[in-house]
């Protein structure tokens, strides 16, 4: 049978759907599997009066199955209306596939339905509000189903598009040196791809980054890089923050998906200095009064694309307003590391066009993240929520590896300030 699933990935690419008993799922993935379903648990508790796999007209069902030729579906929330359920904050076209192939199976099994819904989250919810506020419900025309998923024979070839950033087999699809290294529109670039142009060496640049990735080699712009990092007062404080975003609001005053900061890493100069906020309870004021406490009253603040950490500065400030003028003291003195990298003030084809610190750390030092047990960000936050929630019961385990992962963050801004430094010496 050809599931609801199945069909949406066939709608992201054919070969993908083809390919889809080779899709294995990892923590953090499951992690959002597990938010989606605590979405569809809330939705179902503003029908108190549902059933489970079983349809009576009007009365509320929910995930009952119903199949039409190879097709499979089991509808989140079905009255006398088709309600999907949705852990976005908006609709998306792909809602509307979605609905577009239960429609068809509905049609085709003899079930009438009035009107399609769907229900996704309202990102305005704080906690405390009625559950029913968590929700908006928007009435949406369903997209007509792609039915030659039926007439597939043969392993298809790949459509590449802006979905293979995330695409579970892109290391088995994507051809080396692609074009999507090039720094240039992901859009503009799969179009290329699906063009037989797999290769940067295949296009004209059109700016000065494209031209020096053509030349395949690295490029370092001494005088842009001293201009950079004259801009640093000593002494030089280099952070990161973590954060974990739930989807339903656990601390009072806040949002769905609002990013609570837990934990830091802050080096001064060479001192090392780590917090990771009590899971057991609401971290941020603990987090805020740990990070007044630490950060001295001069010197730079280095933080690697500084958009998220100033952003989690300004919330604070307005959750915690007498820690207002403490964030506003040090807004001013934050430096983006990013800059060089992402203006190709220095450029490696290691980088394969991204200017990440993931990227940019092993292109420029020995080290990199691979034998660390947390490896990025979000693997850090699934692990820290795991332990808010109890499901993660090896707490010094899970705080050391944290501690890990965090420290190697800034200690990486830290290695690639000196190598800059080193180059323009």
């Amino acid at each position: 049978m050809i599931t609801k699933s199945d069909y949406m990935l066939f709608c992201k690419c054919p070969k993908l759907f083809w390919n889809r008993s080779k899709i294995t799922l990892n923590e953090t993935e499951l992690y959002r599997m597990k938010q989606g379903n605590l979405v569809g648990d809330l939705a179902r508790k503003l029908f108190p009066n549902g059933t489970f796999n079983e349809y009576k007209k009007g009365i509320p069902s929910f995930e009952k199955s119903f199949t039409f030729n190879e097709f499979l579906i089991k509808p989140d929330i079905l009255t006398n209306d088709l309600i999907e359920v949705k852990s976005s904050s908006k609709v998306k076209d792909e809602h509307l596939k979605d609905i577009g192939f239960q429609k068809y199976v509905l049609e085709n099994s003899g079930i009438n339905v009035e009107n399609y819904y769907v229900m996704h989250i309202n990102s305005s919810f704080v906690k405390g509000e009625p559950l029913k506020n968590f929700f908006t419900k928007e009435k949406v025309e369903p997209i007509e189903p792609d039915l030659s998923i039926l007439d597939l024979k043969e392993e298809p070839r790949a459509i590449y598009s802006t979905e293979c950033t995330d695409c579970p087999i892109k290391k088995t699809c994507l051809p080396e040196n692609t074009i999507t290294h090039l720094f240039l529109d992901k859009k503009r670039a799969y179009e290329l791809l699906n063009k037989g142009i797999t290769s940067i060496t295949e296009v004209e640049p059109k700016n000065e980054k494209q031209e020096i990735q053509k030349q395949n080699k690295i490029h370092v712009n001494k005088e842009k890089i001293k201009s950079f990092l004259d801009e640093f007062i000593s002494p030089v404080h280099y952070l990161d923050f973590e954060t974990f975003s739930p989807v339903f609001p656990i601390y009072e005053n806040t949002n769905p998906y609002q990013a609570i900061p837990f934990q830091y890493s802050l080096h001064i100069e060479e001192e090392h200095i780590s917090f990771i906020a009590d899971h057991t309870k609401d971290p941020r004021l603990e987090f805020l009064e740990s990070l007044q406490k630490n950060i001295l009253p001069t010197g730079s603040i280095v933080v690697y694309n500084q958009t998220f950490e100033k952003s989690i500065l300004k919330r604070l400030a307005k959750d915690f307003p007498v820690y207002k003028s403490f964030v506003d003291s040090i807004l001013p003195r934050i430096i983006d590391l990013a800059v060089p990298f992402k203006n190709f003030y220095y450029y490696n084809p290691l980088q394969k066009g991204k200017y990440s610190i993931k990227y940019v750390l092993p292109a420029l030092t020995e080290i990199s993240y691979k034998d660390l047990e947390i490896q990025n960000g979000e693997d850090a936050s699934y692990k820290y929520y795991s332990l808010v929630t109890g499901e993660e019961t090896n707490v010094n385990k899970i705080l050391q590896d944290l501690d890990k992962y965090c420290e190697l963050d800034t200690l990486a801004e830290l290695k690639i300030i000196k190598k800059l430094k080193k180059l323009i010496e």
